[in-house]
Parts: structure tokens; C-alpha cells; sequence
């Protein structure tokens, strides 16, 4: 009698352990879902106040960062730069329409870095002067 409660016992505390064990096991990569968003703004250019938003998402090894940009009253053919903080990350041409759009995705081989709630979102123009700004 005294060996089968201690077999009992030993099938349930394997069991706790098994339970607590599957507990504590980490959120992996593949399961990580992290978006950010933020809404793009600039002072007026002659009558019309650029906007636009930035958004970015990182799922498992996959990041994708996007930034649209509208009411740009600049001519058809003007270059913007976007960046993250201080690192570039592409261009933006506008249209005749004064919008333009910057699409990355890593699993067609663009380049997107890590990005956090804080990271600062630059649109600027070939002098440098910042067209749109927005913090995520």
C-alpha cells in the first residue's frame, strides 16, 4: 500500500510540473504581433497643411513599415525622405495629385529595421527641411 502512494504522488507532481512548465513557456518570435501606428503632420506649404500616417508591423521575422503622405503642395516630381530616427529608410515622389506613398516589406527583401513606441517618423525634403513628423 505505501508504494502505490508514492506512485500517485509522483504521477501528480509530474503532472504540476508539466502543467507549470507549459506556463512559463516564452511567447516565441513567429508568435509575436507588434504594430505601431502614427498620424503625419507638417506645418502649411501656401494654403494646404500636409498629413499622412506611418505604420509599422512585425510578425514573427516579418516587419513591413508603410508611409503615406497627402496634401504635399509641392510640384508633381518632388523627392521626400523618409526616415526612422536618424536612419533613412526610402523616398517618396509625389504625384500631381500632392500624395505619395513609401511601402517596405522584408519578405520582399526591403530593409526594415527593428522599430518601438518613441521612434521618431521624418519626411523631409532634398534640403533637409522637414515636410511631415510624427512619433510612434
Amino acid at each position: 500500500m505505501r508504494k502505490s502512494k508514492w506512485t500517485a504522488g509522483a504521477v501528480i507532481a509530474a503532472m504540476l510540473l508539466t502543467v507549470a512548465a507549459g506556463l512559463m513557456t516564452p511567447v516565441t518570435a513567429e508568435a509575436a504581433d507588434l504594430r505601431l501606428r502614427t498620424k503625419l503632420t507638417g506645418p502649411k506649404i501656401g494654403n494646404e497643411r500636409p498629413h499622412g500616417v506611418a505604420k509599422f508591423r512585425e510578425r514573427g521575422a516579418n516587419r513591413k513599415f508603410s508611409a503615406e503622405v497627402q496634401d504635399v503642395n509641392l510640384p508633381a516630381g518632388t523627392v521626400l525622405h523618409v526616415f526612422v530616427n536618424s536612419t533613412e529608410l526610402g523616398t517618396i515622389t509625389l504625384s500631381a495629385l500632392q500624395r505619395g506613398e513609401l511601402e517596405l516589406r522584408t519578405r520582399d527583401g526591403g530593409v526594415v529595421p527593428p522599430m518601438a513606441k518613441g521612434d521618431v517618423i521624418s519626411v523631409v525634403d532634398s534640403a533637409n527641411v522637414t515636410i511631415l513628423s510624427g512619433t510612434f
